[in-house]
């Protein structure tokens, strides 16, 4: 029993460790059969290995101060420093079984501070997902998309949430632009425009509680809609959309900012 519970504590770490640091927490969400055993194996490894780094660095670094404290080094001094050293690798199996565990559940909390950190992960376990790379790249350009559904209707809008891949996305939310349909030769008909009363409730929601008796907010007109209803998508751009159909430019008086 002891010796497995030597064994469960860095492995129990790897799993902390790879399910909650960005690194890997996002790939283990589409990882399949054998690849998540592998992944907390790996993670394990390296923690273990770290803990024996970690707990020879300070030891060595103390005998060496010690040394140091005493008086210059000797031959006989150093020799009997560096036996120290090795013997220390060789002993003290639970300080390091209880050190790779405790490394395992704390690392998250400092490697995940990097700016960028989440994601930067987040776009590279989703790099062969075609439907979230273009939400991702919508919300990072701060473009809207526009979204032909198999009925024919058609959204123009910012997706409320980015892609998580923790979670299988069966619904996309988007706070829309402006609706319309495509004809029968499958041009755009763009029909409502919600600019403007989005841009009023940004700059003064004050307005719409003195006439109807209280607020209205953007997440009002939000619009939920059925990933299996969605027929294409794409990035929309307003100027470049002036160009090609002036007349059905005419519903927007200008372009409205990105919500």
């Amino acid at each position: 029993m002891p010796e497995a519970l030597l064994i469960a504590l860095p492995v129990v770490g790897g799993f902390l460790a790879a399910t909650r640091l960005y690194r890997s927490r996002f790939r283990i969400a589409r990882d399949r059969g054998y690849r998540f055993y592998f992944r907390v194996g790996y993670y394990a490894l390296i923690l273990v290995g770290g803990a024996v780094a970690l707990v020879q660095l300070v030891w060595g670094g103390a005998a060496l101060y010690g040394a140091w404290s005493i008086g210059p080094l000797s031959e006989p001094l150093l020799r009997e420093v560096l036996a120290e050293i090795f013997h220390r690798i060789h002993a003290g199996k639970w300080p390091l079984a209880v050190l790779a565990f405790g490394l395992g559940s704390l690392a998250h909390r400092f490697l995940n501070l990097r700016p960028g950190a989440k994601e930067k992960h987040i776009a590279s376990a989703i790099f062969d997902q075609d439907f979230e790379l273009m939400v991702e790249k919508s919300l990072a350009e701060e473009k809207p998309m526009m979204i032909t559904l198999k009925t024919g209707q058609v959204y123009v809008g910012w997706a409320v949430r980015g892609p998580n891949p923790e979670q299988e996305r069966r619904w996309l939310r988007i706070l829309p632009l402006a609706s319309g349909y495509r004809d029968e030769q499958r041009h755009v008909r763009l029909q409502v425009n919600y600019a403007p009363i989005l841009k009023d409730i940004q700059i003064n929601d004050r307005h719409f509680k003195r006439k109807i008796g209280r607020r209205v907010r953007a997440m009002d007109f939000e619009v939920v809609l059925s990933i299996d209803d969605i027929s294409g998508m794409h990035l929309f751009d307003i100027e470049v959309y002036r160009i090609f159909d002036p007349d059905g430019a005419k519903l927007f008086v200008d372009p409205a900012p990105a919500a």
